[in-house]
């Protein structure tokens, strides 16, 4: 059942049911999840948008194995196994007081963390596959062919929706691309303002466009807040690794300056020696390395490669929390 969905006033009745004439539309009785799920398990989605009073009743349903229908004042047993899944950091809203904190140590006796799409970029090339094939047979359309730019723009993304996130942009790229999708159609699917357009060769060939220069890899890295700003470093050592590249082999590194701090210290620990660090200016990154601000460090990036006669860039940037994302460039002209 989807807590969220059904309104407080009737959560009570959804969840233990009800007598005949317990309410105004009560015309017969009727059993709750509770009561059918006996014996068995009862799945309860978004449990951390249930209202106080409901957590109370659960809280008592999970401690004593007894509930009662609403409008009778006989306890019924039960052997209910519960599953519950939120969103919500329940932690938190135990802090602000929006969820009981005994419901939680109640239900908690087996915590499954579901990552965020972010922490597993790897799964996105696979995933948007999956997407394709599925969306264009809704459709009723041959799959269209995605070009690798486009992917690496893909797992370049923060992905605050997660998957549903992901599965409406891949539909939203199938009704807009023309024969195939590439990284220009991916641009800006976040926060609508890219300053650099992003494209496969066989697009820019098509155009008679010069490309000032490649884009070798992408890495993204979710961590813990509590490693404020080193998620760009993660997310570097990512990139490097699928570009087959080690840290000599970089010529200069561009950052962002919100945890320059942090960041700095770690990237010399790498072995990346203070003169390739160049600190750009600007706070945490919103979007993506294909954004506004990822587009600003790009520039800045290809221009200081230009100006030292320099082939191959490291791009980083702090997206807020510990998550940080980085890509490898290299110049072309």
């Amino acid at each position: 059942m989807n807590c969220a969905a059904i309104p407080s006033e009737l959560i009570e009745s959804e969840l233990f049911g009800h007598e005949r004439g317990a309410f105004t539309s009560a015309i017969k009785q009727r059993k709750g999840k509770f009561e059918q799920a006996d014996g068995g398990t009862l799945f309860m989605d978004e449990i951390g948008d249930m209202s106080p009073a409901a957590q109370a009743k659960v809280l008592r349903a999970l401690q004593e194995r007894r509930i009662s229908r609403v409008g009778s004042d006989k306890d019924i047993e039960v052997d209910v196994r519960v599953v519950a899944a939120t969103n919500k950091d329940l932690r938190e809203e135990i802090r602000r007081g929006n969820f009981r904190e005994d419901l939680y140590h109640r239900i908690g006796v087996i915590v499954v963390r579901v990552p965020a799409l972010r922490e597993h970029a790897a799964d996105i090339p696979l995933l948007t596959d999956h997407f394709i094939r599925l969306i264009s047979a809704e459709y009723g359309l041959a799959p269209k062919p995605i070009d690798p730019e486009a992917v690496a723009a893909l797992q370049a993304m923060p992905w605050s929706g997660n998957v549903r996130e992901l599965r409406n942009v891949v539909e939203r790229l199938l009704i807009l691309s023309d024969g195939r999708i590439t990284a220009a159609n991916c641009c800006a699917l976040n926060d609508g303002a890219a300053a650099l357009v992003i494209m496969s060769d066989t697009k820019a060939e098509q155009l008679g466009l010069t490309p000032l220069a490649r884009v070798v890899s992408t890495g993204v890295s979710g961590l813990s807040p509590e490693i404020m700003g080193l998620g760009p470093v993660e997310a570097s050592k990512q990139a490097l690794k699928r570009a087959g590249m080690g840290i000599g082999d970089i010529d200069l590194v561009e950052i962002n300056e919100a945890f320059a701090a942090q960041v700095i210290p770690s990237y010399q620990d790498l072995g990346i020696p203070l003169e390739k660090l160049n600190v750009n200016g600007g706070a945490i990154a919103v979007g993506h390395p294909f954004g506004m601000t990822g587009a600003r460090i790009t520039t800045t990036l290809l221009n200081s490669l230009q100006w030292h006669d320099k082939q191959f860039g490291l791009e980083t940037m702090c997206v807020g929390g510990g998550q940080g994302m980085a890509m490898v460039l290299e110049r072309l002209s």
